[in-house]
């Protein structure tokens, strides 16, 4: 019996021990998940770790070590707890989601149409969620190339400039002028524009009646040309035609003129404009040519040159400063300009008999005739200022 009972315990030795040794073993501790804020707390154990998700959840669910963070509205983050906590997918669905919820193990998606798997529904096609990674940057998934933005609606309406400029002549009889340059332009939206310019403007300084042969000097002169325009105005490019007419250098002649202007580069950005007319009768067939080149410094800042001349008895040569005071180039834009640099007017005296610049009005030929003299000879050039405005109502 003694024997019987040593080997008995002996097998239970063998086959038990293991047993019970199995049984002690400790089984892997499972993660349990606790939201806060835009991170979700992981616990194994008694160890806590922190996950950043980048969004503000709006719904939770957790099955086992995995946990699902909805960032709506179609991005699903999955943390997994082992073998540390970490973001272990970033799920782009092609379904709404509203909320999540465990239901027999199984994680499930609410949807616009209903309850289903979340492991059903398909993945997006379409840009996710942007969210903002661990370092503060942000990145979506799957993003659609953007698209260009939309170009900017070319200016059309009406304009209204005014640029007055007034200098000092100090040529030989020196004098003081002003003169004005008004525009009046409506743009319209199929390309068509409409336009009047007009120049006008004295000069004055001291008189000085001269000779026979030389005419007088100095004195009152005045300045006066208007321009009536049709056109095409594109968002690059304008040209337009007009007619008008104009005071002469010499004299007081006025005649009729035809003039070209044109635009290259679009409103408000690079461009040059020029300016050219011509008379339509008389000794000398050119009237003005001129041109201004500008480009932006700023949004609300450019810097540009101008200079114009001719037989219109103006000229200048400046160079402008103009800026935004309110508006965004549309309706309601209101730009302030400014120019310095040199400017003149100049007249002469009507040579009629070709040989002198002054006439005898009565018993031609005769020494007891009256001497009359259409027009003075003026060169008010020198340094000159202009201040202005472009107003788009």
């Amino acid at each position: 019996m003694r024997g019987s009972s040593t080997a008995i315990a002996l097998c239970l030795a063998l086959f038990a021990g293991p047993a019970l040794a199995e049984g002690d073993e400790e089984k892997p501790a499972e993660a349990s998940f606790e939201l806060a804020g835009s991170s979700v707390i992981v616990k194994v154990g008694d160890v806590e770790q922190t996950v950043r998700v980048g969004c503000t959840p709006a719904s939770f669910a957790a099955v086992v070590n995995t946990a699902y963070v909805l960032c709506a509205p179609n991005v699903v983050v999955v943390v997994d707890a082992l073998p540390k906590p970490h973001v272990l997918q970033r799920r782009a669905l092609a379904s709404h989601v509203i909320s999540l919820s465990v239901k027999d193990g199984v994680v499930m998606a609410r949807t616009d149409s209903g309850v289903k798997p979340l492991d059903e529904i398909a993945p997006s096609t379409a840009p996710a969620l942007v969210i903002v990674t661990e370092n503060g940057t942000t990145r979506s998934f799957r993003e659609r190339p953007r698209k260009p933005p939309p170009p900017k609606p070319q200016i059309s309406g009406l304009e209204i400039g005014l640029l007055g400029t007034a200098g000092a002549g100090v040529d030989t009889h020196p004098g003081v002028f002003t003169f004005f340059d008004a525009s009046l332009v409506q743009r319209f939206p199929f390309g068509l524009s409409l336009a009047a310019y007009g120049t006008f403007g004295a000069g004055t300084g001291s008189f000085d009646a001269g000779s026979r042969s030389t005419g007088p000097f100095g004195g009152d002169v005045q300045v006066g040309a208007f321009e009536a325009h049709v056109g095409i105005d594109m968002r690059w490019f304008a040209i337009s035609i007009g007619f008008g007419a104009g005071l002469r250098e010499q004299g007081y002649d006025v005649e009729p003129s035809f003039a070209i202007r044109g635009r290259g580069g679009e409103i408000d950005g690079f461009t040059f404009t020029w300016h050219s007319s011509f008379m339509i009768q008389g000794p000398n067939a050119f009237g003005v040519l001129g041109g201004m080149i500008e480009f932006p410094l700023t949004k609300t800042w450019w810097l540009g040159a101008d200079a114009e001349l001719g037989n219109l008895r103006y000229g200048r040569f400046m160079v402008d400063l103009r800026h935004r005071l309110t508006g965004n180039g549309y309706s309601g834009t209101v730009d302030l300009r400014a120019s310095v640099g040199l400017a003149y007017l100049q007249t002469s005296a009507s040579d009629t008999s070709n040989k002198d610049r002054c006439f005898n009005a009565f018993f031609s030929g005769s020494p007891l005739g009256d001497t009359e003299c259409l027009g003075t000879n003026v060169d008010y050039l020198g340094p000159a200022v202009s201040l202005g405005f472009i107003w788009r109502p």
